[in-house]
């Protein structure tokens, strides 16, 4: 599965709870600035959407739902 992004911002640094998901699975090098939170909800929707597409392909027999994740409606309006 991939994990795009996620952010358990109010807990400190160092705790073993915060999460930043995996620069990897959002197409970041070691090198790479980080995302804003904007950009993140774009590349996580999108591969959404590329997943569920061949999810219909490989078994249009199962009726798939796809759950767009987003933190606000210009999320979702974008």
């Amino acid at each position: 599965p991939w994990v795009i992004y996620g952010r358990n911002q109010h807990l400190e640094t160092g705790n073993p709870a915060r999460f930043h998901g995996t620069r990897e699975a959002r197409g970041l090098t070691d090198d790479e600035p980080e995302q804003d939170l904007d950009t993140a909800v774009r590349v996580h929707q999108q591969r959404t959407v590329d997943n569920l597409i061949e999810l219909r392909t490989l078994a249009p027999d199962i009726p798939w739902m796809p759950v767009l994740q987003g933190w606000t409606l210009q999320h979702y309006l974008d």
